[in-house]
């Protein structure tokens, strides 16, 4: 799997969690673990982050570029942009299949 960048912590709220499970899992490599509060987000054997349900139309979060989108849109999410560059530092705004708004970036 291609490099997706590294991640200090991430928090994913979306409405139906075992779906952004099978998403995420996809697009990143992502695996989710139960925890009292929901799943932890584990990368590469570290833990980044959490991931829980909450109601539709709240939350939206930064991620990792192209390639990413590539992927993002061959599994069901969407894009209506391109990634935009300013200076060695690039992203893109994306919806995931259930419509929750976040950004992939590199640099």
């Amino acid at each position: 799997m291609p490099e997706t960048g590294p991640f200090a912590w991430h928090e994913l709220r979306v409405p139906d969690l075992a779906e952004a499970v099978r998403f995420y899992g996809a697009v990143f490599g992502w695996e989710f673990t139960d925890n009292p509060m929901g799943r932890s987000i584990t990368h590469r054997g570290v833990v980044i982050g959490g991931a829980s349900a909450v109601k539709v139309g709240l939350g939206a979060h930064r991620l990792a570029a192209a390639e990413a989108r590539r992927r993002i849109v061959a599994l069901g999410g969407a894009t209506g942009e391109p990634v935009l560059w300013r200076g060695s530092a690039g992203y893109a705004l994306v919806r995931d299949p259930q419509g929750v708004a976040f950004a992939v970036h590199a640099g």
